[in-house]
């Protein structure tokens, strides 16, 4: 007698069993289904998947979160998160929450720090930075405890997680050993303060984290070569720690701890080489030499996009090179420049460049507020001048800006409303310069940096929004 069997991929409870079973062996029961008699059976088999599948989910490290949320945080992929990573020797055993942050960092995280329109695609299984976390435990939990706080800020929770926290206490223990042991500071030491620094930031803790930067200023002071060498020996190290200082002094109004400098990252594609294919606006002609030159870096940073031509150390060397030298020019909480057309431009610069950091599209982007204050002041003073005819200038130039302001702004609702202080600017301006649709307004705005796949959505909807 051939034996049949039928797998309905359903728990089935013991009187089902038995039927089966008994069929089988009698031979009737090929192309045959046992339905449920009774609903309480059917809702009793819903509950059980249910729980199942809840089981699983926690079993594999994945947060557990309110309905009301569920929309906006980021799912893995495939359900089995970091499988691959168990064909690799590491130095600390990788559980599946582990390998779950291994796997959004790589295929989430990075996304949001290496926007593939700007970035070729990056193979961090083959970097150094890859090879340091897998090798070294200290860099391990720190690499483990950012990770987790940087989901969580993106998810809209507290950075301040048990699991970070918990990262964070090991990676201070083996810190504690490596600095006992060494006189000079290892790699791993200065990736331990970095993280800290990092963690504090994504915490709110702007105060802790200067003062981890602090000490790891005074650690590459000691060290040969100090942040120069650090940065030509491994970027991206180099760059989390110079990105870390930008945001504190974008955060606190000060100027950066490391200074400003050029990019000296070996493999980084000048800047002037794309030169030839930007102009600068007629409207900056009277502009500082500063201004002026930070421009056409943006103008020619905003070329690349697109193209996909950069490392994902190269973008962020570009980003943060230029978003230091415009700090460092004027400090928020610093005296501002005389002319008002370099102090209106220099924040636009800033706030343009926020977006790289932080952008918009993000469920839960950072915005940094102190930025967006005094951008919004010295803002009204420009236009007030403007609207008095106290000197001359190209209304595209204070279109741009009011466009930047808005969509950088954590108050980004409120300047939706055709009544707020931009919604009246936008509609004047659209009329002085005869605006009627949305290409009219992206051709004005495309004159001064602009990346279409971060600002043009945010923008567009500010335009419906105001000009009906």
């Amino acid at each position: 007698m051939e034996f049949c069997f039928i797998n309905n991929n359903a728990p089935l409870d013991r009187r089902a069993q038995k039927l089966v079973r008994h069929h089988a062996m009698k031979g009737k029961n090929t192309g045959k289904r046992h339905k449920r008699q009774h609903h309480k059976d059917e809702l009793h088999v819903d509950r059980l998947a249910t729980d199942a599948k809840c089981s699983i989910e926690v079993a594999k490290g994945r947060p557990l979160v309110p309905k009301t949320a569920r929309n906006n945080i980021i799912l893995p992929r495939n359900p089995f998160p970091g499988t691959e990573l168990t064909y690799f020797t590491t130095s600390v055993p990788l559980t599946p929450s582990a390998r779950y942050l291994f796997y959004e960092f790589h295929y989430e995280v990075s996304d949001k720090l290496y926007p593939r329109v700007f970035c070729r695609q990056s193979k961090e299984l083959q970097s150094s930075w890859f090879e340091l976390v897998i090798r070294n435990p200290s860099i391990f939990h720190c690499a483990m405890a950012v990770t987790r706080a940087r989901i969580s800020h993106y998810q809209g929770y507290s950075a301040q997680s048990l699991e970070s926290k918990t990262h964070l206490i090991q990676a201070l223990r083996l810190l504690r050993n490596d600095l006992e042991s060494n006189s000079t500071p290892q790699d791993s030491s200065i990736t331990v303060a970095i993280s800290l620094a990092i963690y504090a930031n994504l915490s709110g803790s702007f105060s802790e984290s200067r003062i981890h930067l602090l000490g790891l200023k005074h650690m590459l002071e000691i060290r040969p070569g100090g942040l120069e060498m650090l940065c030509q020996k491994a970027p991206e190290v180099g760059n989390k720690i110079r990105r870390t200082d930008l945001e504190i002094a974008l955060m606190t109004g000060t100027s950066t701890l490391f200074g400003s400098r050029q990019s000296t990252t070996p493999v980084i594609v000048p800047l002037y080489e794309r030169m030839s294919c930007v102009a600068l606006p007629d409207s900056l002609s009277k502009a500082c030499l500063e201004i002026r030159s930070a421009m056409m870096d943006v103008l020619a940073l905003c070329s690349y996009a697109g193209s996909a031509q950069l490392s994902a150390f190269q973008y962020q060397d570009l980003v943060i090179s230029i978003s230091q030298r415009l700090c460092d020019y004027a400090p928020l909480n610093g005296e501002r420049p005389s002319q008002p057309l370099d102090d209106v431009c220099q924040l636009g610069l800033l706030a343009f460049m926020s977006t790289f950091l932080s952008r918009p599209s993000e469920v839960h982007p950072t915005y940094f507020i102190l930025l967006s204050d005094l951008f919004r002041r010295r803002l009204e003073i420009f236009d007030n001048r403007l609207t008095y005819g106290q000197f001359h200038d190209d209304p595209s130039l204070s279109l741009w800006l009011l466009f930047i302001y808005t969509i950088s702004s954590p108050g980004y609702e409120e300047c939706c409303q055709a009544d707020s202080f931009v919604g009246e600017h936008i509609r004047a301006l659209a009329t002085t310069l005869t605006l009627d649709t949305w290409e009219d307004v992206e051709a004005h705005l495309s004159v001064y940096p602009w990346v279409a796949a971060f600002h043009d959505e945010p923008s567009k909807k500010l335009w419906d929004a105001v000009y009906k």
